[in-house]
């Protein structure tokens, strides 16, 4: 029987280390979001938005959601 071997195609270094990802599929470009660290203190920095053509080569879009733009007491304050 022949080993299963898979090697993850996307790049630590375009992807980097996000948490809850999710890809949606629209007007023939894939979309990416993600919680972005630090994570253990409750206090991300944000939800981010990668696109891609292929599923393999992804284009960092930049902040769809932004922490810092939220009051303190928000209920979504750390998703605003």
């Amino acid at each position: 029987m022949a080993e299963f071997r898979y090697k993850n195609p996307i790049s630590v270094d375009t992807v980097k280390n996000i948490r809850d990802p999710f890809i949606i599929f629209e007007n023939g470009k894939y979309y990416l979001t993600g919680s972005t660290p630090p994570y253990w203190d409750g206090k991300s920095n944000g939800v981010m938005l990668w696109s891609s053509d292929d599923l393999l080569h992804f284009k960092e879009e930049g902040f769809i959601l932004k922490t810092s733009c939220a009051e303190p007491y928000d209920t979504f304050r750390d998703y605003c």
